[in-house]
């Protein structure tokens, strides 16, 4: 015990502390001994640190001053979660064996935090910095994601790792920002922005230099801390088309674009998604146009698929019959709603019969059905803001006017 309150007096004493951001920690260190302040001026639940290399923490080594003795520890090769209450100015002490240093820290107070904080650790760890050998750490070893028509499925973390080297090997230079993160009960939900050169083969596509800038939305369902299943959407399309695999296909708008500045009371989680659900059942399933001065926003701004932007009510209102005449038996299918604050997510499954013109492409007659992942904003009781990204490769293969990928 005394060399550990040594320990803690020698870091109390040294120069400097780092600062704390949101939920983030950088820990004040005295060897082998991590010293993490509590500087969020608030009460917090559980620390998650992540090593760079394999360490070991017994919980008889960690200490909290300023709070409650730890209650649990949670271990992987090379993450730790430790919970413990710990008071505004208190600090966690752990010590621990191993010549790892802490590559990530957070604060925080619940599961949904907790879960948040791995898929960032997943973001940032494995695909930015690509240390793809952490992929054990947050998935279940029968853990499998269901991609879209260029990924397929991925089962277990040996499927999934195999999706991470083809992707660092065609583009090495690969980067992911995260725009949005929402969670509820065991699903997290991201939206991200990729780019990269493609610099390597993709599939059986040859290197062809070019830099890409794309979109994807991920979620995620958790069990006991750790990802169980996933669903990922990409924009293949998009990505197939700046690196000149396919003919451009809508406006040359890759990235998310720039987001609305509308704003107002976000109301409550189970309004939004009452409100938010008229969208696809009522206006969409139903054809009941009425509903979209009751629900969208006059500032209304969509970010759709193919580079498509809808700005304002009008356009929505135009939009949709204009949708419904290419496929007039279009049908929505919500497979999961969840939210966090004003965002509501829906993972969806979209079918239609090609029956009437889409843009410059005439009816082809035939039949198709796609997955998709939908963020909306509210804002007063009315959607603002949206984000979709449908699995549109697959839809062009299935009208016939993409080749199937070999």
């Amino acid at each position: 015990m005394s060399k550990l309150l040594g320990a803690l007096l020698l870091g109390v004493l040294a120069i400097g502390v780092m600062g704390v951001s949101q939920t983030a920690v950088s820990p004040r260190s005295a060897g082998q001994t991590l010293l993490f302040d509590n500087a969020t001026d608030a009460e917090v639940l559980r620390l998650g640190i992540l090593f760079d290399g394999p360490i070991s923490v017994c919980k008889e080594d960690i200490i909290a001053f300023g709070g409650e003795a730890v209650t649990r520890l949670d271990m992987g090769n090379r993450k730790a979660w430790i919970d413990a209450k710990l008071l505004p100015g208190g600090t966690l002490q752990v010590s621990y064996s191993g010549e790892a240093q802490v590559q990530s820290a957070y604060w925080v107070d619940t599961a949904q935090e907790k879960n948040k904080v791995i898929c960032r650790w997943l973001i940032e760890a494995v695909w930015n910095a690509g240390d793809l050998g952490l992929i054990q750490e947050f998935m279940t070893a029968d853990s499998i994601f269901h991609g879209d028509g260029l990924l397929g499925e991925l089962p277990g973390v040996e499927g999934y790792t195999t999706f991470a080297v083809s992707t660092h090997t065609a583009f090495p230079d690969v980067d992911f920002t995260i725009e949005d993160t929402v969670a509820e009960n065991d699903l997290v939900a991201i939206r991200v922005t990729e780019t990269g050169t493609h610099t390597g083969p993709l599939r059986t596509i040859p290197a062809t230099g070019a830099s890409i800038t794309s979109r994807a939305m991920i979620i995620y369902r958790f069990v006991d801390g750790m990802i169980q299943e996933g669903w990922i959407q990409t924009d293949a399309l998009g990505m197939l088309t700046q690196i000149g695999i396919l003919p451009p296909m809508g406006p040359p708008v890759f990235g998310w674009g720039t987001p609305s500045d509308a704003a107002g009371d976000q109301g409550t989680l189970d309004e939004n998604k009452l409100i938010a659900s008229r969208d696809p059942d009522e206006i969409w399933n139903q054809s009941d146009f009425a509903v979209i001065d009751e629900i969208i926003a006059e500032a209304y701004l969509g970010h759709y698929d193919m580079g498509t932007t809808i700005e304002g009510r009008e356009a929505y209102m135009q939009y949709v019959p204009r949708t419904l005449t290419a496929f007039p038996d279009f049908h929505i299918t919500v497979e999961e709603l969840f939210a966090e604050g004003d965002l509501v997510v829906f993972r969806s499954t979209a079918s239609g019969t090609h029956l009437g013109p889409l843009g410059q492409i005439p009816s082809t007659g035939k039949a198709w059905s796609v997955g998709g992942i939908v963020i909306r904003r509210m804002a007063d009781g009315k959607i603002v803001e949206l984000w979709q990204l449908n699995d549109m490769l697959s839809l062009l293969t299935q009208i016939g006017l993409v080749p199937p990928l070999q």
